[in-house]
């Protein structure tokens, strides 16, 4: 296995890039696009082709994963921007909850990194995940109360069980 880091990290990079491109196809087919699919697999294969006849023989396997890599990222520039024709902006209102998720997560994780330095071992780490889910869990619902953001509102609507056993009735929107 030695000296084949590089490959093996290369084609985990190019799963993830192509993660984009599995999600757009079956929006394309299922909103009637079905020759974007053609044209993107088109454009991927070719690219995959030209970059595997270049950087193959220049680089060995590395040089085929890297092929792939571009085969693949390439594309996702072109279903993104088709994604993006079809649906707008869908998330534009969801820049600030997003945001504040995200800052509650920063600060829990800070919190967990903060305390697992100070208590070692596996009560150390038991204190620090309980005590960064706590702290997370009230930097959300400080926001939440103080901004309006309405994250007790889909909480309930995503999971209405749990909201009526912890007294949040289900909202209506």
């Amino acid at each position: 296995w030695m000296g084949t880091e590089p490959l093996i990290q290369i084609l985990a990079a190019t799963g993830i890039v192509g993660l984009f491109g599995d999600a757009t196809a079956p929006l394309f087919r299922g909103l009637g696009h079905p020759k974007w699919i053609v044209g993107i697999l088109i454009v991927q294969s070719s690219l995959v082709i030209a970059l595997l006849w270049t950087l193959t023989g220049r680089f060995g396997a590395t040089g085929a994963a890297l092929a792939w890599l571009g085969g693949v990222g390439a594309p996702q520039a072109v279903s993104f921007v088709l994604a993006h024709r079809i649906l707008g902006n869908p998330f534009r209102q969801l820049t600030l909850p997003l945001t504040i998720v995200v800052l509650a997560g920063g600060v829990g994780a800070a919190t967990a990194i903060g305390l697992i330095q100070v208590i070692a071992g596996i009560w150390g780490l038991l204190f620090a995940v309980s005590a960064a889910s706590v702290v997370t869990l009230l930097v959300l619902w400080f926001c939440d109360r103080r901004l309006d953001i309405g994250l007790r509102t889909d909480l309930s609507l995503a999971f209405p069980q749990l909201a009526n056993l912890v007294g949040l009735v289900p909202a209506t929107r």
